[in-house]
């Protein structure tokens, strides 16, 4: 079911590849998640396609928004700062009408990114060099966008990042 269901979505991204297999991907709790393998001119890459749970995200196009804004601006921090933004930040992959999303005609949204590859997620914090490099991590992404310019972020769910509030809620 998921490879017809990747392969009807992933027609409607800028990939130039075969889709050769898909397979639901993690082990998140919002978005469905699939990992799709692909024949390109250059040997097999992955992407990551996402449908949006616009149950939890009301608007899902804000949100998008949003992402275009924070990759698109980090990815140019990262260029300057002499890094590598393929590895330093994600890579949106345009649908075929050049937007960062595709709408179904059923209203479900999904979104495709290009796969970091050797890149690790951990549920559990097995050690305290794992709390150390997501709170670098953490603070490397807020340095980087310091300074974004442009108007408010939509606020797409209210609360969501207001980070002292996010805190007491932790303590």
């Amino acid at each position: 079911m998921e490879n017809e269901c990747v392969h009807e979505i992933s027609r409607h991204f800028q990939i130039d590849g075969e889709l050769i297999e898909a397979r639901p991907h993690g082990s998140g709790h919002i978005n469905d998640t699939y990992l799709g393998l692909y024949k390109t001119r250059h040997g097999q890459k992955c992407f990551v396609h996402q449908r949006i749970n616009h149950n939890v995200f009301k608007q899902p196009e804000k949100l998008m928004e949003n992402i275009e804004r924070v990759t698109s601006y980090a990815r140019q921090r990262i260029i300057e700062a002499g890094g590598d933004p393929e590895r330093g930040t994600l890579t949106l992959v345009p649908a075929q009408d050049g937007k960062s999303f595709y709408k179904t005609d059923g209203g479900e949204y999904w979104r495709t990114y290009i796969f970091i590859n050797g890149a690790r997620t951990y549920e559990i914090v097995e050690d305290l060099r794992h709390v150390y490099s997501a709170a670098k991590a953490f603070g490397n992404f807020q340095k980087q966008l310091d300074s974004v310019p442009g108007e408010r972020w939509h606020e797409t769910n209210p609360g969501l990042h207001h980070t002292h509030r996010r805190f007491e809620a932790f303590r």
